[in-house]
């Protein structure tokens, strides 16, 4: 929580990444995440999937596992 906000956009990308990169020095495989329909459609027909997508591809740039 508080990783993306309102408008699907990603609070602190090179925070996350280095979250993330600390996790993976600890052998830690992967991560869970949770999508939020209420942030994916903020307005009604409206499907925003941007900061997912940064998320997603910062999971994969770090080399871990998503669920």
């Amino acid at each position: 929580l508080g990783i993306i906000n309102g408008f699907c956009q990603l609070v602190d990308p090179d925070g996350l990444r280095r979250d993330l990169r600390h996790l993976k020095s600890l052998n830690v495989d992967g991560v869970v995440v949770d999508c939020w329909w209420g942030i994916v459609e903020g307005w009604p027909q409206n499907y925003q999937w941007s900061g997912y997508r940064d998320l997603f591809n910062i999971v994969r740039e770090v080399k871990l596992k998503l669920q």
